[in-house]
């Protein structure tokens, strides 16, 4: 079994969801939406996630932008 790092989403239904990604620093981190790095948030925008208890599906979606900084 391998090391990776968690975000831990809400479902609607009040469930805490896990989910799983090895696009980090696989050091079993736990990470919020809010904290969560942009490299695994891309990796579990690929695909669509379950809450085991009321079986409702969701995605990720990552919207960012590139900007000029000027000195």
């Amino acid at each position: 079994m391998g090391l990776y790092d968690s975000l831990l989403v809400h479902c609607k239904c009040g469930n805490e969801i896990e989910l799983q990604s090895e696009a980090g620093y696989c050091e079993m981190y736990l990470y919020s939406l809010e904290e969560c790095p942009l490299e695994i948030l891309i990796d579990l925008e690929k695909e669509e996630h379950y809450c085991e208890r009321c079986n409702k599906g969701f995605f990720i979606k990552v919207q960012h932008s590139a900007h000029l900084l000027w000195n």
